[in-house]
């Protein structure tokens, strides 16, 4: 909806997958749940990882879906990528790493009531890393140390990129990125189907 409204802010939910031992029912248990995040104009933070809470319960972050803002790109961007690399690297549970994904919901300027759904998942683990970490090492950035701003910056020159790509960001993220590792899936307009893209 916020995207509908043209806010120009970007926004969040986590995913979380909470489980612990029910003494009384003799039972494991497992919550699932949401946390809503509130970003600025071209940033959110989402938590990856895992916890425990104050009632001794095991919080997993499965990952989670945020909005670009209407001046923002509507695709995902490179600092995207590295966040679903720190989901699923901070999922110490093996069993639920094929789970962790990162979704993106943006404007659709054909359409501006029927928002674009996306959804990104990792299909080669090793791959996404070392493509994230060669970007992210390379000479350019080597004076940056903070790491938000190393993030702008390469972002910055993937905004650069699809500037010129603007009318087709979907196939320009496809060829940019096929040998990241990922999977791209598309929403269908009700919501009812996800589509593998290609």
């Amino acid at each position: 909806n916020k995207v509908r409204n043209q806010v120009k802010k970007e926004w969040g939910t986590e995913f979380i997958r909470e489980s612990y031992y029910d003494a009384i029912a003799d039972a494991n248990v497992i919550n699932y749940s949401t946390n809503f995040r509130e970003g600025s104009n071209y940033e959110i933070t989402l938590t990856a990882g895992e916890e425990y809470n104050s009632q001794g319960h095991l919080i997993r972050y499965l990952g989670g879906i945020h909005s670009h803002p209407i001046d923002g790109y509507s695709m995902f961007s490179w600092g995207d990528l590295r966040s679903l690399l720190l989901m699923y690297d901070n999922m110490l549970s093996n069993s639920l790493k094929p789970e962790v994904s990162l979704l993106l919901v943006c404007y659709n300027h054909a359409d501006p009531s029927k928002p674009h759904v996306y959804a990104i998942k990792v299909e080669n683990i090793e791959a996404l890393r070392n493509k994230i970490n060669e970007e992210w090492n390379k000479a350019a950035y080597n004076g940056i140390v903070d790491e938000k701003n190393k993030v702008k910056k390469i972002n910055d020159k993937l905004s650069k990129q699809y500037e010129a790509n603007k009318n087709n960001l979907e196939r320009f993220f496809l060829q940019n990125y096929k040998d990241f590792g990922i999977s791209l899936y598309k929403a269908e307009d009700n919501m009812s189907n996800w589509n593998k893209k290609s």
